[in-house]
């Protein structure tokens, strides 16, 4: 579900933006808000205060965009 819903988020960011395609910034974008509660930070990442928004932005570096 939440691959449906991130390219949900992407086609309506990318509309809201007057396009009628996605482009992988949209796509990143919109991973903040589909991918936040579906991250769950372990004791380690807690203990070394990192917020879930760090956890997306690391993974988003980690993939390169078409």
């Amino acid at each position: 579900r939440a691959v449906i819903d991130l390219y949900g988020s992407a086609r309506g960011y990318a509309w809201i933006n007057g396009r009628d395609f996605v482009t992988p910034s949209d796509v990143a974008v919109a991973s903040y808000g589909v991918l936040s509660h579906r991250v769950k930070l372990s004791y380690r990442a807690i203990s070394k205060q990192l917020q879930v928004t760090d956890i997306i932005k690391e993974i988003l570096s980690k993939v390169q965009a078409p």
